[in-house]
């Protein structure tokens, strides 16, 4: 696997459901209780957690991150809490700037560091950063890239309001 494409794609696909976006979609309740906007804070807010993950391989600095607890519903409304008051503009802003720095880290990573199983424990013994980087980040924007695309389809009429 090449983790540079998969992050590579990852971006291209939540790049171009972002960009997709009206500014009435924005307003639209898609996943739950979560706008578009909430999405994007979301998908930024598990990002930052990679970003902490890859700098320790990286020989950069981290910053503390609870790594468990992405998968947190606390978690995940605590983020979107911290972005409510936010535009737009600035919650994807941050994602444009959490997701070149995830690929900014990778590209200084070693090849054999990211299949190694075991280096991330508190993602599960099992895993290696591949792994990581397959399912928290590209696994993780194609099913939230769809909620995007459901903002879309609530404003043609694709889907029932």
């Amino acid at each position: 696997m090449n983790p540079h494409d998969v992050l590579r794609y990852a971006d291209r696909t939540f790049r171009r459901a972002i960009d997709a976006l009206e500014p009435a979609d924005w307003l639209r309740v898609v996943a739950g209780v979560w706008t578009p906007k909430d999405v994007v804070g979301h998908v930024s807010a598990i990002h930052l957690l990679s970003v902490s993950a890859l700098a320790t391989f990286a020989g950069e600095p981290a910053s503390p991150a609870e790594q468990g607890l992405a998968d947190d519903v606390d978690f995940n409304m605590s983020q979107a809490a911290v972005r409510a008051s936010w535009h737009v503009e600035r919650v994807v802003a941050e994602y444009d700037e959490t997701q070149s720095s995830v690929r900014r880290l990778a590209k200084a990573v070693d090849e054999a560091t990211w299949r190694r199983v075991g280096t991330i424990p508190w993602y599960g013994a099992e895993y290696s950063l591949e792994d990581l980087i397959v399912y928290r980040v590209y696994g993780h924007v194609r099913e939230h890239a769809t909620h995007l695309g459901l903002a879309i389809d609530l404003r043609t009429g694709a889907v029932g309001a």
